[in-house]
C-alpha cells in the first residue's frame, strides 16, 4: 500500500483528520497524519484544553519526526489554507522538504493561489477543491473494492 504523507494547517486538523479516515476506507492509500500517527501528546492536551499552543513544545523532536515521515513516505498530500485564508508555516517547509527528498506533492490550495509561483515550483499537481484531489487519488491508487465505488 502506498503511504502518503498528510501535511496541513493546525487549525484545519479535526476536518482534515474526518476526511483522511474516510479517504482511507475507500482508496488504497495510507495517508501519514503528523499530528495523529503516532498521536501526539501535546495535541491530545492541546485539544482536552490542558495546554496552549505552541508551549513547551519539543521543536527538534517534531520536527525531525516529520521529516521522517516525509522521507519514508511516497509522497505527500498537502493542505494549503482554507477559506478563512490560513496557511500555516510548518505545511510550507514540509511541501519544500518533499520537493528536496524528490517526493511526489499533491497541493490541495483551498485560498485560490493556485498560481502562486512558490505552491508551482512546489508541487507535482496541484487541486482547488476536495473533490478533484479525491478523484485523482481514486484514479491513480484505486479504490479498495468495488463495493466502495458508489
Amino acid at each position: 500500500m502506498i503511504e502518503l504523507y498528510l501535511g496541513h494547517p493546525f487549525d484545519m486538523r479535526r476536518q482534515v483528520r474526518k476526511w483522511e479516515i474516510s479517504i482511507e476506507k475507500k482508496i488504497n492509500i495510507s495517508l501519514i497524519n503528523p499530528f495523529y500517527d503516532p498521536p501526539r501528546e501535546d495535541i491530545i492536551k492541546f485539544d482536552r484544553g490542558e495546554i496552549e499552543r505552541y508551549v513547551n513544545l519539543d521543536y527538534n523532536e517534531i520536527v525531525e519526526s516529520d521529516l521522517d515521515k516525509i522521507k519514508k513516505s511516497s509522497g505527500g498530500v498537502y493542505i494549503l489554507g482554507n477559506f478563512n485564508k490560513i496557511v500555516t508555516v510548518g505545511t510550507l517547509q514540509e511541501m519544500v522538504y518533499a520537493k528536496l527528498f524528490k517526493k511526489l506533492v499533491y497541493s490541495l490550495v483551498l485560498n485560490n493561489h493556485t498560481n502562486h509561483p512558490w505552491i508551482k515550483y512546489h508541487s507535482t499537481q496541484i487541486f482547488n477543491s476536495w473533490k478533484t484531489l479525491e478523484q485523482f487519488l481514486i484514479n491513480k491508487f484505486g479504490l479498495k473494492d468495488s463495493k466502495n465505488a458508489n
